[in-house]
């Protein structure tokens, strides 16, 4: 498909699948919800039968949907069984491709219990997690089930030398049974699985380190798509119904190798088949573009904002990192927010406020100003003190850094780029990186959601944005005449009270997938993480500061930026500032009772600040902005081509 109707296909798709797609187009767990319901009403009476928004065209968007949901999760064996329930009853699936997923779906088997698994999950004990599949593993080595978990326990563990050995010891036993006839062949799925492997290791090394290991996973990624989908130019295209995972990771390898002219056609072979791809068609734009690529000089004069509280070990890790982009800034402000540790910091040795006054000497007097509170006042009011401090108010920008980040030296150069594309944004920031896992995203362009139905009256152009929808259960593919799925449709009311089914919250993409390059494209979205945050310093004094009902810290930042975009003001996220987190976040961190009820409360809080009708003007406003953002980029797109 030329570039050029790329446009046109997105737009002949329905308004409810665009506007969860502007959000994002990764994750098994978000490409199966979209596949689910685009199969489901296809099978309506109430969608017309055919032409570009028909039935038709629905279950090809749909059952394209289902597969790259498993194409995310390749060991879910249960996943595999529903594309190929959908294949059987409209083939469409590669030849070699159906027989990969016949092999996953029959290697893989769930055992009846699971109860110590889940409870060692849900504590994310990784050490004993590890234990117990090594052990899962010996009792049952030609299970792929245990396969899926390592993976899983693997990535989020950061222990990829762990994993890559129960890789290996897999493939070997999963290749002898399948010798002795026992199991059908899964070579092309563990080339992809080192492939995988490969590019998750490239992450926080020194280049040289990265290239070799790009370098691993191109060859395995093109030795996995040889297999079952073939390559541009190997004399067999890869389109719908093939295996195109392999295909746009090569792709990504590639770009990241510095070849983006490489990449270009690998992913237009993947836009063709799913003009639904959103990141993907982000990410081909802005690598075409050369987006990546820093500006020569700061946006403006810029105050770097950090407060801390007993934390000396990672400020003083921060400040490390932060210190060879000390030309590009005018001022820093260091706030010990009264800490009372004693140790850590500088030399081993030192409290926050050692290692605060130690780096304020570092830094010199003209450039850095020491601030020490007797009291820990929370993140909220830390931050309204340093941006109405006389120093602050002189620069034309001011950046938020938590004490915990570390950001490379080109950090304000790359924002500077966001700001010049965007000069109209309310924030800036970029992508957040697990310091321990860096292939991890912890945040990226974080879009509006909403769990509750359109209060009764409200106009059809803003009911469309609320969503009453669940994640899918059972069999998706059971739509086109087998079971149905168990669709549980409750009653969400736009209610605060009740905190089980909080009434909005914040995309969640980026968790769903390992980051691979996936995330690096630059774009408007609703907010972006606090833990690196750029705004002009005039409007951010006149936005009101920061709620210190939120204190002492979650969400404060989020609801910034809502309150921003209340007033028509979008962020702006680049992915292509990487910043290291050293705090663990999501299913990687293990949480204790108060932190959990901190955040909850103060979900709880946030939650009551907007009401429906505020939430559904966000969204839509948001979505216009996404769309018009997404439509300019695949024209551009066109342009190159020449179509």
């Amino acid at each position: 498909m030329p570039h050029a109707s790329l446009a046109l296909a997105w737009q002949r798709l329905p308004l409810w699948l665009r506007i969860r797609l502007a959000h994002g187009s990764v994750g098994s767990v978000h490409r199966l919800r979209c596949a689910a319901d685009a199969i489901a009403r296809s099978q309506s009476p109430a969608t017309p039968p055919d032409g570009l928004a028909g039935r038709d065209a629905l279950l090809r968007t749909g059952r394209e949907l289902l597969l790259a949901a498993w194409e995310d999760d390749p060991c879910n064996g249960q996943l595999a069984g529903q594309v190929l329930l959908l294949d059987q009853r409209m083939s469409w699936l590669h030849p070699a491709l159906a027989a990969l997923l016949a092999a996953v779906h029959g290697a893989w088997r769930r055992p009846a219990d699971l109860a110590r698994y889940e409870r060692l999950a849900a504590q994310a004990d990784w050490v004993r997690l590890q234990r117990h599949v090594d052990a899962e593993r010996e009792r049952d080595p030609a299970n792929l089930f245990w396969v899926h978990q390592a993976v899983a326990v693997g990535e989020l563990s950061g222990d990829l030398d762990w994993l890559g050995d129960h890789l290996s010891r897999a493939e070997a036993v999963l290749a002898r049974a399948a010798v002795t006839g026992a199991a059908p062949p899964l070579a092309p799925l563990f080339a992809h699985l080192s492939g995988c492997l490969a590019a998750n290791r490239a992450s926080g090394g020194d280049e040289a380190t990265a290239a070799r290991h790009h370098g691993t996973a191109l060859a395995r990624f093109r030795a996995a798509a040889r297999a079952v989908s073939g390559l541009p130019g190997s004399g067999a295209t890869p389109g719908s119904g093939c295996w195109l995972a392999p295909v746009e990771h090569a792709g990504h390898c590639l770009a990241r190798l510095g070849d983006a002219p490489a990449a270009l056609p690998l992913w237009d072979a993947v836009l063709a088949a799913r003009p639904w791809h959103v990141n993907l068609a982000l990410r081909a734009h802005d690598a075409w573009r050369g987006v990546d690529a820093p500006e020569a000089a700061p946006a403006g004069s810029t105050a770097v904002l950090l407060y801390s509280w007993n934390k000396a070990a990672e400020l003083d890790t921060a400040l490390a990192h932060l210190a060879p982009g000390l030309p590009d800034v005018a001022r820093i402000v260091l706030l010990d927010n009264g800490s009372t540790d004693g140790t850590g910091g500088t030399g081993g040795t030192g409290s926050t406020g050692d290692v605060v006054r130690a780096w304020a000497d570092r830094f010199g007097a003209d450039r850095c100003t020491a601030v020490h509170l007797p009291v820990n006042v929370g993140a909220a009011a830390a931050r309204n003190w340093l941006m109405r401090l006389p120093e602050v108010a002189a620069c034309d920008f001011a950046a938020y850094l938590d004490d915990d980040a570390a950001v490379p030296p080109d950090w304000l150069r790359r924002l500077a780029g966001a700001v010049r594309r965007q000069p109209d944004a309310s924030a800036w920031g970029g992508r957040t990186l697990d310091w321990h896992a860096p292939y991890m995203v912890q945040s990226a362009d974080l879009h509006l959601t909403a769990h509750f139905r359109a209060p009764e009256g409200t106009p059809p152009d803003l009911a469309a944005f609320a969503d009453d929808t669940p994640p899918p259960a059972g069999n998706p593919a059971g739509a086109a005449g087998g079971p149905q799925r168990d669709v549980l449709s409750p009653e969400v009311a736009f209610a605060a009270s009740r905190a089980h089914a909080l009434p909005f919250s914040v995309s969640d993409l980026h968790a769903q997938v390992t980051d691979m390059g996936r995330f690096d494209y630059l774009r408007p979205c609703i907010s972006v993480t606090g833990c690196c945050h750029l705004f002009r310093t005039a409007e951010l004094l006149a936005a009101g500061g920061f709620s210190l009902s939120l204190s002492p810290s979650q969400y404060d930042d989020l609801e910034h930026d809502l309150r921003r975009a209340r007033d028509g003001r979008m962020a702006c996220y680049t992915g292509f500032l990487p910043v290291r987190h050293m705090k663990r976040s999501g299913k990687a961190v293990r949480m204790g009772a108060a932190q959990f009820g901190n955040g909850l409360g103060n979900r709880y809080k946030l939650s009551g600040m907007f009401d429906a009708a505020e939430i559904l003007a966000m969204r839509r406003r948001e979505f216009e902005a996404l769309e018009r953002d997404l439509l300019r980029k695949l024209a551009a797109l066109g342009t190159r081509t020449g179509s």
